[in-house]
This record gives C-alpha cells, sequence and structure tokens, in this order.
C-alpha cells in the first residue's frame, strides 16, 4: 500500500474538494447530454449554458455572450448559428454600433430554456431522490456549503486583477 504524501489538512481537504467537484461535473454533464438530447428540440449543453446565459440581459452582444460563458467570440458565434437556426435566437443590428448585433432570447428560446431548466431539475431531482430524501438536512448542508464555495470563487474570479476575459482568454492559450 502506498502512503500519501503528509500534507497539511487543509491541502488534503482542498484537493478533496476539487476531485469531487470535477467528479460531479462529469457525472452533471452526463445527466445534461442525456436530459437536453432528448428534448424538442434537442440541446447540447453548451446551447443550454448560452439560452441561460442570455436570459440573464434582454439584448446582449456577442462579446458579453462570449464572456459570461468563458468561451472565445468564434465559439458564441457558432452556437448562436445553431441556436439561431433553430429559431431560439434573434440577431439584430446594433442601431449604435453597425459592426455589432444584438442578441435575444426568441419566445422559442424562451420556451426551449424552460422545458430544458425543468427537465434538468426533475432529473438532478430524481437523481437525488434515488439516494436521499430530497428534504434531507444533508443535503441542504452540501446545498449551502457549494452556495458558499460559489459565492467565494465569484469574489476570486471578479477580483480588480483578475478579469473574466483574462481567465477565459488564458485558457483558450493553453
Amino acid at each position: 500500500m502506498r502512503h500519501r504524501a503528509s500534507l497539511p489538512l487543509h491541502e488534503n481537504t482542498t484537493q478533496s474538494i476539487d476531485a469531487s467537484i470535477r467528479q460531479a461535473f462529469i457525472l452533471l454533464e452526463a445527466l445534461d447530454r442525456r436530459v437536453l438530447g432528448a428534448l424538442a428540440p434537442p440541446l447540447t449543453t453548451a446551447q443550454y449554458h448560452a439560452l441561460v446565459a442570455l436570459d440573464h440581459a434582454s439584448t446582449q452582444s456577442l462579446a458579453a455572450l462570449a464572456e459570461r460563458l468563458l468561451c472565445a467570440k468564434a465559439n458564441a458565434s457558432g452556437l448562436i448559428d445553431r441556436l439561431s437556426a433553430l429559431g431560439l435566437v434573434s440577431r439584430v443590428a446594433d442601431p449604435h454600433d453597425a459592426r455589432r448585433v444584438q442578441l435575444s432570447l426568441t419566445p422559442a428560446g424562451r420556451g426551449a430554456l424552460t422545458q430544458a431548466t425543468q427537465a434538468r431539475t426533475q432529473a438532478l431531482t430524481d437523481a437525488l431522490r434515488g439516494a436521499h430524501p430530497v428534504d434531507d438536512p444533508g443535503l441542504r448542508a452540501i446545498a449551502g456549503a457549494l452556495n458558499t464555495l460559489v459565492a467565494v470563487l465569484q469574489d476570486r474570479a471578479t477580483d480588480p486583477g483578475v478579469s473574466v476575459t483574462a481567465l477565459t482568454r488564458r485558457r483558450h492559450e493553453r
């Protein structure tokens, strides 16, 4: 049996949290693929996340969407092309800047987002119900801890010295 290097408790805890988040991300991605792919129209997880990001503002630019999605403008443009072809997103010329377009959800896009969000929520509820009662205090504690973690990470990501755009650029340069 190999012995782990002796790390201070906080490093072991951080590594454990990181490993759990990565595993949960992979499993949630698989759940999303199954659930979103079964919808009409079927959506990819990236398309779903784009719809969610577009729902945060009535209109936004492609650059703003790319920043929200932490991806390159070219990737966001491809997503918008596909969502526009499905009739879920509209592109309208920006009246103040002819070089830009304003993106927004269409009524069909809002309906698809609602349907997808409900389907994802139901699938996750069903999965959790299989392991624990939905009102389980342990699950509520996990939800609280995750909310705290998200708040801490948001503070770090929005630190004046670290812009989300810079984080995106670094990620794509690797």
